[in-house]
């Protein structure tokens, strides 16, 4: 396996979270991430980010791209692409631009699949903000 090379010319790394490992708080990495432990946080990962079946997260998840086979509850935004395999369980709302899913799989909640993924979050924020802001009349 090589290793990608970032424009700096240093190694790209592997984080991982090994089973039995339990971790409270955000994480940000612009490496590839495996997790098999639990963590109790947001997940902002420019990679790919691999959950294994033993995998437990509970928190936002940004990722280029997600593999799952654990279990998710907090929505799962990935500018390119999740894979639930058979064994994965997810609680919350996917936005990405292709999804897989494998039999087996359990999902619960809604999925927004669009090319331009980050600008198209952002427009719904930005409109529901908006639409409450008529909602209220400033000259009232």
């Amino acid at each position: 396996m090589n290793p990608k090379k970032p424009q700096n010319g240093s190694a790209l790394s592997l984080n991982v979270i090994s089973e039995e490992t339990h971790l409270e708080g955000n994480i940000t990495s612009t490496s590839d991430f495996r997790i098999a432990g639990r963590v109790y946080g947001d997940l902002d990962i420019k990679g790919k980010l691999l959950l294994t079946s033993e995998a437990v997260i509970r928190g936002e998840i940004r990722v280029d791209q997600a593999d799952i086979s654990g279990s998710i509850r907090g929505e799962v935004i990935a500018s390119d692409k999740v894979v639930l395999r058979g064994n994965a369980k997810l609680n919350g709302n996917i936005y990405t631009r292709v999804l897989v899913i494998e039999e087996g799989a359990y999902f619960q909640g809604e999925c927004h699949m669009t090319e331009d993924l980050p600008r198209k979050i952002t427009e719904n924020v930005e409109s529901d903000d908006s639409e409450q802001e008529q909602d209220q009349d400033p000259q009232e």
